[in-house]
């Protein structure tokens, strides 16, 4: 071979050598992307896989918190119910109070109505009134004007049965007097 026919193949050697470098490293970049693509993709189904087993849980979540919401919203509409009957109620009962108050007040105007009016007695002649000396400064004791004491005294009770017996012997006594007279046998002894 001649000089020229080895300088051209040392030359074709050194750049195929060169892209045979490159395609080398190109090679090893594209397995180790293919490596790290790998391992992401297979991180990212895992996490898939994790995702859809929380989804699963979450969805279990979901509807146990539905299902005590909507407990939870029956049973506050049972008790809105029972307020609003116990309203009522207390509405009732406190009209029943007012009823039961204003008839204690009418039943205690009848009553204070009915009582007698207490009597005054007045004691004119007291111990201050009765003596009339002097005192000590000199002065008529008589010059004084004393207020007359007052004492109040309950009025006696009487019974009615009184009344009604009276009232009988009066009608009695006015049926005897109008009474015509009956002719009486006359019993004689041992006939």
């Amino acid at each position: 071979m001649s000089h020229a026919a080895q300088k051209i193949c040392k030359k074709n050697t050194k750049t195929l050598n060169n892209k045979i470098t490159d395609l080398a490293d190109k090679l090893f970049d594209a397995k180790n992307m293919i490596y790290h693509y790998k391992l992401a993709l297979a991180q990212v189904e895992s996490r898939l896989v994790e995702y859809k087993e929380r989804e699963v849980k979450y969805i279990e979540k979901i509807r146990t918190l539905e299902f005590h919401n909507k407990s939870h919203t029956e049973c506050i509409e049972i008790l809105k119910k029972k307020l609003e009957t116990l309203k009522l109620k207390k509405d009732g009962v406190d009209g029943n109070l007012v009823g039961l108050l204003k008839a204690l007040k009418d039943l205690d105007n009848l009553i204070e109505s009915q009582r007698p009016s207490p009597t005054v007695e007045s004691t004119s002649g007291d111990d201050q009134n009765r003596n009339s000396s002097t005192s000590k400064n000199g002065e008529s004791t008589n010059s004084i004007l004393s207020k007359p004491a007052v004492k109040f005294v309950k009025a006696t009770e009487r019974s009615t049965s009184n009344k009604v017996e009276a009232v009988k012997k009066l009608s009695v006594r006015y049926a005897e007097l109008y009474r015509k007279p009956s002719k009486k046998s006359t019993v004689r002894g041992n006939q």
